[in-house]
């Protein structure tokens, strides 16, 4: 069936959209066949359409990359990877794709809405203040940050003051370096996730947010 007609299996399960929904609203988005997406088939008209489904799935539930890669036609979890992190790194400078995301989004949340399930707070932040509030507050383990939520941050944390332009010219904000580096740590422990570097990528990363927190609240405090 088709996901925004009738349903043969659940919509959403303890709060979280079924992968099976996520795939059927993105096989809809794009005009292809549900069936397919899942398939085995590599065609450019469904490696797009696919890669957007992992991200979706990684973004809107809690599932682990090999369980999403079962849902989605049986894939191994470094292909979910690759593909969640390709759309990061494009959704980044490609305003276009940014615009499916938030379409498919849009659907999927009037859809599980119905159902009583909200996802609108699931999707990426790009304010830096939020964002930073997460970070900063997260504990080891629990970061709910994505990389295009900290490359949000290195935008903000390279942008000149507000001001004078001519006197912020020569101001380097004091968060870009901690940002920049918190960013390399993050997508390094994408990387090894499920590998055996996964343990000395996830102390790197520990040790950078670490950086950026002590950085932010300097900052804070010179603000003050």
């Amino acid at each position: 069936m088709n996901a925004l007609t009738g349903h043969s299996h659940p919509v959403a399960i303890n709060g979280e959209p079924t992968c099976a929904v996520i795939a059927e609203v993105v096989a809809e988005f794009y005009k292809v066949c549900p069936a397919d997406l899942l398939s085995q088939r590599r065609t450019d008209a469904l490696s797009h359409p696919r890669m957007v489904a992992y991200y979706l799935c990684r973004m809107l539930t809690s599932k682990s990359l090999p369980v999403i890669g079962r849902h989605l036609g049986g894939r191994d979890h470094t292909t979910i990877r690759r593909g969640v992190i390709k759309i990061e790194e494009e959704l980044a400078t490609n305003r276009e794709l940014e615009q499916e995301v938030e379409a498919i989004g849009s659907t999927l949340q009037d859809l599980l809405y119905k159902f009583g399930v909200v996802i609108n707070d699931r999707f990426p932040d790009r304010s830096a203040p939020e964002i930073a509030r997460r970070v900063l507050s997260g504990h080891r383990g629990e970061y709910a940050v994505s990389l295009t939520e900290l490359r949000a941050l290195l935008n903000f944390a390279a942008s000149p003051p507000a001001g004078d332009v001519e006197e912020a010219e020569p101001t380097i904000n004091p968060l870009r370096t901690p940002v920049a580096r918190a960013i390399a740590a993050f997508a390094e422990f994408e990387r090894a996730r499920f590998s055996i570097e996964e343990r000395r990528a996830l102390d790197t990363l520990t040790r950078e947010l670490k950086d950026l927190r002590d950085a932010w609240s300097e900052t804070e405090r010179t603000d003050a």
